[in-house]
């Protein structure tokens, strides 16, 4: 066999090779394809309907004073206290869709349970977005009615002679 037919040979053993490796995976792409049909977990849909009776139910919940103590950390006539400071003082406004107890419920229980956006989405049945938003118009009126309940430091006060404080610095603001 000379040198220009074993290379004929082998171009030939090459093609074919390429031909059966482009079968098997055009083949394995046609199962990968028909397997993710037939088993994938669907998506959750949820229609309005569905999405306002999770909401209602969770927000029922909190009716009950040791639900409303361990999620928000409030019982109820301080958390319906705050919606009502929050609402007449801080500003803050029922829109189309969100109550003032519900934003106020997810503020607080963002903060009581440390909870990422995604979490509170499955909780209150909300768009990111939505959360987001309800969550600083709540921090915006926290900060506004902040001058009302802070006492503010008076600033003639001095702890120097006081034997206590003498490891700390003296920092003037």
């Amino acid at each position: 066999m000379t040198t220009q037919e074993s290379r004929k040979r082998i171009r030939d053993e090459d093609e074919d090779m390429d031909l059966i490796v482009i079968v098997i995976g055009f083949i394995m792409i046609v199962v990968g394809a028909w397997y993710g049909l037939k088993y994938r977990v669907n998506e959750v849909t949820w229609n309005e309907y569905e999405r306002a009776l999770t909401r209602a139910t969770w927000m029922e919940t909190l009716k009950n004073n040791r639900i409303c103590r361990e999620q928000l950390r409030l019982d109820i006539r301080c958390f319906e206290k705050l919606c009502h400071i929050l609402q007449s003082k801080g500003g803050l406004l029922t829109t189309r869709n969100v109550t003032v107890k519900e934003i106020v419920a997810l503020f607080l229980h963002i903060l009581a349970h440390d909870l990422k956006n995604r979490t509170i989405q499955a909780i209150f049945a909300r768009s990111g977005e939505t959360v987001s938003r309800q969550f600083h118009m709540v921090l915006r009126s926290i900060l506004k009615i902040g001058k009302y309940y802070i006492k503010q430091v008076n600033e003639t006060t001095s702890f120097a002679e006081d034997n206590k404080w003498k490891w700390f610095e003296v920092i003037l603001i």
